[in-house]
Formats: structure tokens, C-alpha cells, sequence
């Protein structure tokens, strides 16, 4: 009879030895948070100086801001190289210090990565639950794309804590596929990095651009809510709404709640009806709480599934709602970055934003303050360097305080006059004359 309690003890190993599977030019994989291997990270660092000619791709980073020695920029002679497709506060730094190399890729074309020039990580390391009585390991609140990667890597590492919440859907594995365990000690838990000091916002602004965004909601809709606080400012303002339904990247805030109130239901979704559809759950402890109250009706899937853009458009009603950094008159779409600085990466948005225009009845929204600072956000054209997230084709309806601009089917004066229309009144005559002067308008 299979005893996986017996294999389970046989596989475990200490943190050290774990570090020390590491070899020069070996190419090494980190599961993504929350599957990012925070405790076994801070052992491998140790070994750095001693490595050599190292890759380390690790998309979603709490923290890897003390990793600066280990990536030489323009030698031969490097220790680790540390990659990564999505800047953390925890990162964010190290970027900018040139210490970790940015690549380019939505999550959802992401993994595709290692089937292609990209080489099969050697070595892959992930944050994940101890198995249980059906040898299976699950991967906790979150599972993007940390179960594709960890079949294509040639040996398989988890760190692993008691109590972390299983889910249903499609987030664990079959724990013969991990070669190794290594057990966090109790009381252990990831630093909390320091979170950048943020421009400041008008909150009441923001505040009014999402009522706004949530008149645009109709009862039975499925939503899309991407990151970012005029996003989530949406959530407190669909409390009136009937019978939406939940496919989306991430769990934000509210979400939950406006699950236990039963206005998110998911009763008219074309497809996983009744169900919530995420590939990361809330961080929240009391939206937790709801949902492992619940737990049948919160579905994890990876990104294969949920950012496939004929998934998403399978919905209809399919409303997308995102954020911006800033906007131009012809359309374009600006999100994770301001002009040659990476903030973040392109996560989904990218796919939602097709798969939203895509669906039946679907609408892709983008909602944002018109100012930064006392900067605006809607620009007549950008400076050099700024990384284009959304192609002016395919922006369908944008959001300020100001009021709301669909652009869809307009030609590029009419788009520049919406947009013009719900820029803050103190920019929109430098606007017109720039536009005249582009020939825009």
C-alpha cells in the first residue's frame, strides 16, 4: 500500500542543502508569489559569491533588494543574473540599479518561455503546502503560472508550511513531481519590503472617476478588475448592481464582500457559472475568512486559462476595467511604466482588454485621475521611451473625474476631443493647441 506520509519525510532535506543543489551555469526557476521560495531565497543568496555564471528567473519577488553584488552588468564574470518579468515594491530598486534584468511578456505569454530559446530551468524552487492524503501539493492563494513552470523543471524544490489554504479549481500538483522538501520553521515568515514613496493623489478624484466607471457596469456583467487604486475604487460603488459575475487575474479588494452580499453571484456567466475565476485570491485575513467560508465556489486556475484571451471572450457581458499612467490623444494606453522607468509589467491586461472587446456585449473600460500630481495624464503624444501597453485600436472606453470617453469607432479628432473632454479643465486648452499644432486636430 503507497504510504506518501513515508515518502513525503523521505524527501526532505535542510535549507542548506537545498542551497547547495545549486551549480555554476545553471539556469534556475522561482515560482511566483505567492509561490515565490522567500525562506530557501535568503540560502541561495548566501552561496552567491561562490557561484558563477547563474540565471535566476523569478517573475513575482517579495523581496530581492539585497541581491545587488551578485549581477554584473557587461562581464563575463557574473555570480547570479537575477530576471524578471514584473517589478515588486520588493524589486522596483534593484531594476532601477540595473542589478536585475527586465523581460518583457504579459503573464499569459510568459510561459511559453521555456519553449522556445530559453533553455528548461535546471532547477526549479517554489513556496508551496505540505501533501496531503491524496499526495497532492497545492500552491496556496495564488497560482499564475507556477504549475506549467514547475513540469519543465529538471529538478523540483518546495518549501513548504503547515496551514496554508488549499483552494479549489485547478491549484495543486502531484507531489511525486517534487524531488525535494524543505520544511519552514515555525514563527518564520517573508519580510515585508519597503513600499516606494508614492506620488500624491487626489483620492476624491479618484473616488468620483470610479462612480462613474460603475455606471457603465450593468447587472449580469462579468468584471475584470485589474490593479491599481482607481480600479479598486470601483468596488464599493457595485453594491446596487444584479447578478454579476467574477473572471479575473487577481481578487480585489471588496470582491469578496460584494460576493457575501450576493451581488457578485456569477449566475448569468456563459461559462464557470456560480463560480469566481481567479488565479490569485485576496491577501486580505477577513476576505480570506469569506472565502474559505465559501470555499466551493472560489475557483484558482492558472494563467493558461484564466488570461486566454477565447476564454475571457467565451463570457459575455465581459467588462474589463483597468487602470492607466497615462493616456495620449490618439488612444494609447500607458500602464506599467512612466516614461523609460518600469513600475511593474504588463500582467494580463494586455488579454483582458482583447478578450473583453472580443466578448458579446463586452466592453474594455480604462479609469484613472486626470492628474498626476499637477502633471496630467492625458498627454498629446508621449515622450520618448514610454512602453505602449494598449495600441490606440484597441482602447474602448476611458474614465476621469471628468466624465467618460468612448472611443471606439471614432476617428482621431473625435477620440482627441473625448479625451480632451475629460482631461482636467486646467490642461485642456494646452492640449487643443497641441493637438492643432500635431495636426491631430
Amino acid at each position: 500500500m503507497f504510504d506518501w506520509k513515508t515518502q513525503y519525510r523521505e524527501k526532505i532535506i535542510s535549507p542548506e542543502n537545498a542551497a547547495l543543489l545549486l551549480k555554476d551555469n545553471m539556469f534556475i526557476h522561482f515560482g511566483a508569489l505567492p509561490s515565490d521560495p522567500w525562506y530557501l531565497a535568503q540560502y541561495i543568496h548566501a552561496r552567491s559569491k561562490e557561484l558563477n555564471n547563474v540565471v535566476i528567473y523569478g517573475d513575482l519577488m517579495r523581496d530581492m533588494n539585497n541581491w545587488d553584488h551578485i549581477s554584473l552588468d557587461n562581464s563575463d564574470n557574473r555570480h547570479i543574473e537575477f530576471r524578471s518579468g514584473y517589478l515588486t515594491p520588493g524589486t522596483r530598486s534593484t531594476w532601477q540599479r540595473k542589478h536585475l534584468h527586465y523581460t518583457p511578456g504579459t503573464v499569459f505569454t510568459d510561459h511559453f518561455r521555456y519553449s522556445r530559446e530559453i533553455p528548461r530551468p535546471d532547477i526549479g524552487f517554489f513556496h508551496m503546502t505540505t501533501p496531503d492524503e491524496n499526495n497532492t501539493s497545492g500552491f496556496g492563494i495564488g497560482l499564475w503560472d507556477n504549475k506549467i513552470n514547475i513540469q519543465k523543471c529538471g529538478l523540483v524544490v518546495a518549501e513548504v508550511q503547515e496551514n496554508m489554504l488549499r483552494t479549489a479549481g485547478d491549484n495543486f500538483i502531484d507531489s511525486d513531481l517534487i524531488d525535494y522538501f524543505v520544511i519552514i520553521p515555525d514563527g518564520e515568515s517573508p519580510k515585508a519590503p519597503a513600499r516606494p514613496e508614492r506620488t500624491p493623489v487626489n483620492l476624491e478624484a479618484i473616488d468620483v472617476a470610479a462612480a462613474l466607471t460603475a455606471s457603465l457596469v450593468n447587472d449580469g456583467d462579468t468584471l475584470e478588475i485589474g490593479v491599481g487604486l482607481a480600479s479598486n475604487a470601483v468596488t464599493p460603488h457595485l453594491f446596487d448592481k444584479k447578478d454579476l459575475g467574477y473572471h479575473s487575474e487577481l481578487t480585489s479588494p471588496g470582491i469578496a464582500q460584494l460576493y457575501e452580499a450576493g451581488v457578485i453571484n456569477g449566475s448569468n456567466k456563459s461559462r464557470d457559472i456560480g463560480k469566481m475565476c481567479v488565479t490569485l485570491l485576496p491577501a486580505q485575513p477577513e476576505d480570506i475568512e469569506i472565502v474559505a467560508q465559501n470555499y466551493a465556489d472560489w475557483e484558482v486556475y492558472g494563467v493558461d486559462y484564466i488570461h486566454n484571451p477565447s476564454v475571457i471572450a467565451a463570457q459575455r457581458q465581459m467588462t474589463a476595467i483597468n487602470t492607466a499612467t497615462m493616456i495620449d490623444l490618439t488612444g494609447q494606453v500607458v500602464f506599467d511604466s512612466v516614461g523609460r522607468d518600469q513600475i511593474t509589467g504588463p500582467g494580463g491586461q494586455f488579454e483582458f482588454v482583447i478578450g473583453a472587446l472580443y466578448a458579446d456585449g463586452g466592453r474594455s473600460i480604462h479609469v484613472l485621475p486626470s492628474l498626476s500630481g499637477e502633471n496630467s495624464r492625458f498627454v498629446p503624444e508621449f515622450d520618448a521611451g514610454a512602453r505602449v501597453g494598449v495600441p490606440r485600436f484597441l482602447t474602448d472606453i476611458v474614465v476621469s473625474e471628468y466624465g467618460i470617453a468612448s472611443l471606439q469607432g471614432k476617428t482621431d479628432r473625435q477620440r482627441a476631443r473625448e479625451i480632451i473632454s475629460i482631461a482636467h479643465p486646467d490642461h485642456r486648452s494646452e492640449l487643443t493647441s497641441k493637438a492643432k499644432h500635431l495636426g491631430i486636430l
